[in-house]
């Protein structure tokens, strides 16, 4: 757990903004 969590920390900014793009696009998909 402790190493996902360095893992997770340790991700580019930008990586984690296209994952919350992509989570964001599938939410609206699904409501549509």
């Amino acid at each position: 757990m402790y190493k996902k969590a360095l893992n997770y920390k340790g991700k580019p900014l930008e990586e984690l903004k296209l994952q919350e793009i992509k989570n964001i696009k599938m939410k609206s998909k699904a409501v549509l």
